[in-house]
């Protein structure tokens, strides 16, 4: 944190320049066109790690609020989806886009049949939008302010895509990822299934009784898998390849 009510979020020291580059300019174009992200202000240096100065929002992030009030998760949840649907609304240039971030993941997963492949590259191309996504859509991104507004965090992953990959992606890291913490089983089990609930009321305020393209969520679904293989822990992978194979065999 800075003075004068600013906050520096610093990157790891491995982190490319471009890649702070990046997010400073994707965060002000977002923050020039959205009332949902902080203002921002600069990149600066400090102790020879990059980092980016913005706006200080006094508050808490909605995966603490989901822990302190659990009789608000219905409306906190539904509300989540609202916001991740009102970002899909807008339309920036300049972004990435979806295709060419997932098809470099689809190009060299290793277990994918040629025509398999071909199928999941053509879905994507055809599949092409040009919303704003966020790439990582999720509680811990979320901060909420004494007013009770929303604020979305950490848009180095942001593209110009199809939404409804993007709530795939939001869909698997609420239901699926990985945490490196160790925790006693029954804990593990009372958060999937707290997980679960969140995600069940985030898409019924995303989608607000409209129907989910079921065919069309699950190819993204597999295809977020697949991109995910490239990111997630040693321990999330085998989980990620047997869901895969698993996904390729219905789908496919």
């Amino acid at each position: 944190m800075t003075a004068q009510g600013t906050a520096l979020k610093l990157f790891y020291e491995f982190m490319p320049g471009e890649a702070v580059g990046y997010e400073y300019a994707v965060s002000k174009k977002v923050s020039a066109a959205c009332a949902f992200v902080p203002e921002v202000y600069a990149v600066r240096q400090n102790n020879g790690r990059g980092g980016i100065e913005f706006e200080l929002i006094s508050g808490q992030c909605l995966v603490d609020l989901f822990a302190r009030y659990p009789l608000r998760i219905k409306v906190l949840s539904r509300r989540m989806g609202k916001l991740h649907r009102e970002i899909h609304r807008n339309a920036l240039p300049g972004l990435r886009t979806s295709v060419s971030v997932y098809s470099k993941a689809l190009e060299k997963y290793p277990f994918l049949h040629h025509a398999e492949r071909s199928r999941l590259l053509r879905f994507l191309e055809d599949s092409a939008g040009k919303a704003l996504c966020h790439g990582d859509f999720h509680p811990e991104n979320i901060l909420v302010n004494r007013a009770g507004d929303y604020k979305v965090i950490d848009w180095i992953n942001a593209t110009s895509g199809n939404p409804l990959a993007d709530v795939a992606r939001t869909c698997y890291l609420m239901q699926s990822a990985q945490s490196p913490r160790k925790r006693p089983f029954l804990v593990k089990l009372f958060e999937s299934q707290l997980r679960l609930i969140i995600n069940k009321h985030y898409l019924k305020g995303y989608f607000q009784n409209r129907t989910v393209p079921k065919e069309d969520f699950s190819l993204w679904d597999l295809i977020i898998r697949i991109h995910r293989y490239y990111e997630s822990m040693a321990e999330e992978k085998a989980f990620l390849e047997k869901t895969i194979k698993k996904a390729v065999k219905r789908l496919m």
